[in-house]
């Protein structure tokens, strides 16, 4: 008798759209009773008009989970969230060499930025701002968490202040403010980092169901007041449900307009060489108050690889840089990466998972069954995510060409243009992002805990044959949605399985 490969029987075991799916039902089933980060890496179609694959992954997984906390957004122009943006008119640049040195990356590719203010004092501010409809409830305990730079005194007189404030947008009612809070340190040294939340300098705002559906704003420094002091700096900051202990939150980490994944790779590695990444690591992993953490990379390119020239920055760098192969390692090197930089911020192998996703079809098969060429290289590049789905564990690949067609996107005006292709709008970003959760969940899970007890067990069955919904989405409420609920139930049985 002749056994097909592992690969093989693992590709049967993941039909359709998604390879290895069910390497990811760990971490789905976990985001019901725990706190999981999810990461975004990507070309112009990460955050593409301030919207993107950020955008629509977030819609998505807000309707499926809670949001815990914002993403951890930089300073500056270019810091993009779900209905939720961090801007400010400070310096993003020149800081002082210890500080720089941890953003000290490739900013056309990195995402994070500073806010700096060198001396003396400014009627400039931080602000992060949250829309009316921000899946965050607002209503319950919230955190803002800074990087706030610290001065020791003895090295950096005189030293600097800045005071926290939050207002309605609507009303310009003030619901929260302090008095100057000092950025020195004892001692004398380097400048360093410090979560105001740890430095018990956190502001935050008491539960108020008033808040929800209102817009408010939090800011460093208020409005035409010189509140802020240098040195001041500012590096990451999210805000946070303070009360949720399950759900997500997603950070973009690299928007790399006009990128291949070979740039992205090289980056990250130039990142992995500074302390940048570890320093978002340690700042993603702080916010989950268990021992091991939960993270989900997700990984998007392809259209730009078409006209990459430069060899891959893998083990075993290849031309030419646009062929498979390259492709393939340059994937591998971008997972390397990752891996390294969370390990060395206090993570593990095992609490990682990845979700690789080759660019949206620009173009359909000819009558022949002939794909144009550069739709053809994209789908070469989909085949090398799912071969690398089939070799890694926690690993699993979304093949976009199998979700929808170029065709559908035209029709149903999801392309951003009918002559821009390489970019959609956000109701494509949107559904896009909730078809590839769900073809993810149609094999990793379902959203199971019917009762929201934060227990996935009988209680749900019965809450589901009281009342039948559609767990799996696929339209309707059918035996599919049976099946999914018992195999999460059963999900920790150990019993059945052999020794």
């Amino acid at each position: 008798m002749l056994l097909a490969p592992v690969g093989e029987l693992r590709a049967q075991a993941s039909p359709g759209p998604v390879v290895n799916a069910e390497a990811l039902t760990p971490i789905l089933q976990a985001a019901v009773s725990r706190r999981v980060d999810v990461i975004g890496i990507g070309d112009s179609n990460q955050g593409h008009q301030g919207l993107g694959w950020d955008h629509g992954w977030q819609a998505a997984l807000s309707k499926r989970y809670p949001m815990y906390a914002t993403g951890w957004m930089g300073q500056g122009p270019t810091s993009i969230g779900y209905k939720y943006v961090c801007v400010g008119g400070l310096s993003t640049s020149g800081a002082l060499p210890e500080l720089d040195s941890i953003f000290d990356v490739d900013r056309s590719i990195i995402l994070p930025r500073y806010a700096w203010q060198a001396s003396g004092p400014t009627a400039q501010r931080v602000e992060f701002a949250l829309e009316s409809g921000v899946p965050l409830d607002v209503g319950a305990t919230l955190v803002l968490r800074r990087e706030i730079a610290l001065f020791p005194s003895e090295t950096y007189p005189p030293q600097g202040s800045f005071t926290e404030f939050a207002r309605r947008a609507d009303t310009y009612a003030t619901l929260w403010a302090t008095g100057a809070l000092g950025t020195a340190a004892a001692g004398s040294g380097g400048a360093f980092l410090a979560d105001t939340y740890e430095l018990g300098i956190a502001p935050i705002l008491p539960p108020d169901p008033a808040r929800r559906g209102v817009q408010f704003e939090w800011y460093s420094g208020r409005q035409g007041q010189t509140d802020v002091v240098g040195p001041f700096f500012v590096g990451l900051s999210c805000i946070e449900n303070a009360d949720a202990t399950a759900g997500f939150s997603y950070t973009t980490l690299v928007y790399a307009g006009g990128s291949s994944l070979r740039d992205m790779a090289f980056a990250l590695q130039e990142a992995r060489a500074q302390p940048m990444l570890v320093n978002m690591f340690q700042r993603v992993r702080a916010r989950q108050p268990q021992p091991d953490k939960r993270v989900i990379f997700t990984i998007n390119s392809g259209l730009n690889d078409r006209e990459e020239t430069l060899p891959s920055v893998g083990l075993n760098p290849l031309l030419p840089g646009n062929s498979v192969p390259a492709f393939t390692d340059n994937a591998n090197a971008t997972i390397a990466t990752l891996l390294s930089a969370w390990n060395a911020a206090g993570g593990n192998d095992n609490e990682v998972y990845f979700i690789l996703t080759g660019s949206h079809p620009v173009a359909d098969a000819d009558a022949q069954g002939v794909y144009p060429g550069p739709e053809g290289l994209l789908r070469g590049y989909r085949r090398a995510f799912a071969d690398i789905a089939l070799e890694r564990p926690r690993t699993a690949a979304v093949i976009l060409d199998a979700l929808t067609t170029s065709a559908e996107l035209l029709a149903r005006g999801w392309y951003l243009y009918h002559f821009d292709k390489h970019h959609l709008k956000a109701s494509g970003y949107e559904a896009i992002a909730a078809r590839q959760l769900a073809a993810i969940e149609a094999v990793a899970g379902c959203w199971a805990d019917l009762n929201v007890d934060r227990r996935i067990d009988i209680e749900d069955l019965y809450e589901f044959f009281s009342a039948p919904v559609d767990l799996n989405l696929d339209g309707a409420s059918t035996n599919g949605d049976s099946v999914c609920l018992i195999r999460a139930v059963r999900s920790t049985e150990v019993d059945d399985l052999p020794l």
